[in-house]
């Protein structure tokens, strides 16, 4: 009876760990395919970062490209200003000129002008 009874209790210790070993199997799959999920995940996040570095080297790339183009545009827009510099310090000079002259050929129309009616005179006269 000892024995049958320390049997049966054996039976029964030994068919609830039956049952843990069975449940924690099922937490063992359970557990491998949420790593495999984050194993995919991992690997997804990894691409989605490469690609996002490769996008980013792109843009800094067209950012230094669009930069130099400012640069130069700079140099080329300062070569102008002193283009325009020069340029209107000549059409100011240009224009002292043209004003002397001008009162020039106002006094010679006159003189013109009055020879002519002197010669018209003449004319008359003779």
């Amino acid at each position: 009876m000892d024995s049958k009874a320390k049997l049966t209790e054996k039976t029964g210790e030994y068919k609830t760990q039956k049952m843990k070993k069975e449940q924690l199997f099922g937490e063992i799959q359970q557990l491998k395919i949420y790593l495999a999920s984050l194993v995919k995940k991992g690997i997804d996040l990894n691409a989605t970062i490469e690609s996002q570095k490769t996008e980013l080297s792109e843009r800094e790339a067209t950012i230094r490209d669009k930069d130099s183009r400012i640069f130069d545009l700079k140099k080329k827009t300062q070569e102008l200003e002193k283009f325009k510099f020069v340029l209107d310090y000549k059409i100011k000079e240009l224009k002292r000129d043209i004003c002397p002259r001008e009162e020039e050929i106002k006094d010679l129309l006159q003189l013109t002008n009055t020879m002519q009616q002197e010669v018209q005179h003449f004319t008359k006269v003779n």
